[in-house]
């Protein structure tokens, strides 16, 4: 399953389908701040009405849709809301090596997932020890010489999990983006 992206954005931004159908709204309140992104699923028999808006991040979700609340720290851990509980990020993704390049997540199945991030892109592979790891879900940056969309591509063996792996995806892509902004910064 292909998930595309109408803004390269990873906190403001809804994930479409190919044919167009929304599936996710990704909305951060303000310009220049980031305090809490908040994710929606579309119900199908809505999507229509993000198919046919113009403006497809400004239309309203209804608060019953929502799936997650990621409120963003950075001194302190970033908090999730998820399923009606509170979580520091850092308890769903865990790292194994000091380094923010690779966070490990159990999925629902009870396997373990791990994203790997490296420069303009990020991946999730199967944790479990083979050789090379089967990969599940590649991220692609957008090119506009291309006219390629910015896309989350998510195999089909794990679209049981599309919920966690959207919000996981949306931490992961935007601490990384965060990252290379301030090495381009800092250079």
């Amino acid at each position: 399953m292909q998930l595309e992206l109408t803004r390269n954005s990873t906190t403001s931004t809804v994930l479409r389908i190919p044919d167009g159908r929304a599936v996710y709204h990704i909305k951060t309140p303000g310009l220049f701040t980031r305090k809490t992104t908040t994710i929606y699923k579309i119900p199908e028999m809505k999507s229509q009405r993000y198919q046919d808006a113009k403006k497809m991040h400004d239309v309203e979700p209804n608060p019953e849709e929502e799936i997650a609340r990621i409120h963003w720290h950075n001194v302190q851990n970033s908090r999730l809301i998820w399923e009606g509980r509170a979580y520091d990020v850092q308890d769903i993704l865990k790292s194994k090596h000091a380094w923010f390049e690779k966070k490990h997540f159990t999925g629902p199945d009870g396997k373990n997932y791990r994203w790997s991030i490296s420069s303009g892109t990020a991946k999730v592979k199967i944790d479990d020890g083979s050789k090379p790891a089967p990969v599940v879900v590649n991220t692609y940056q957008g090119n506009i010489f291309k006219r390629k969309q910015p896309a989350l591509e998510v195999d089909d063996s794990v679209t049981f999990m599309l919920d966690l792996i959207v919000i996981t995806w949306v931490y992961m892509e935007t601490k990384r983006r965060d990252a290379e902004a301030a090495a381009a910064a800092a250079a």
